[in-house]
């Protein structure tokens, strides 16, 4: 189950869900096929690889500073660095070429797994 900065990163770059877990948080309804309440959705592993060569795309970019030194562990790291993607495309003052361009190369990644 990807956390909620996840699904957000995926969901801003229209990045697909590669399945569907039909598990409940609670139990708020019987029928899971039609209620969108009880549905999960499970996206692609952000592997390290991925998470490193979107370091690489985000420094070739030259907007943000890809790395935050106070980033303690993985998660936090990955967090930074997926928070920094969904910033670039929700800039409104960035030039939609470049944040296209950005976002197809960040989808890329996820294509080629």
């Amino acid at each position: 189950m990807s956390n909620e900065i996840e699904k957000q990163f995926f969901e801003t770059f229209e990045i697909e869900p590669v399945g569907l877990m039909k598990e409940m948080r609670k139990p708020v309804c019987y029928d899971t096929t039609k209620c969108e309440r009880c549905k999960w959705y499970e996206y692609q592993l952000i592997t390290d690889r991925i998470l490193l060569e979107m370091i690489c795309i985000l420094n070739k970019l030259r907007l943000v500073s890809a790395v935050n030194l106070r980033d303690f562990n993985y998660e936090d790291l990955k967090n930074t660095i997926l928070r920094k993607n969904i910033t670039i495309l929700k800039n409104e003052f960035l030039n939609n070429e470049i944040k296209n361009e950005f976002k197809q190369q960040v989808r890329t990644l996820f294509k080629e797994v």
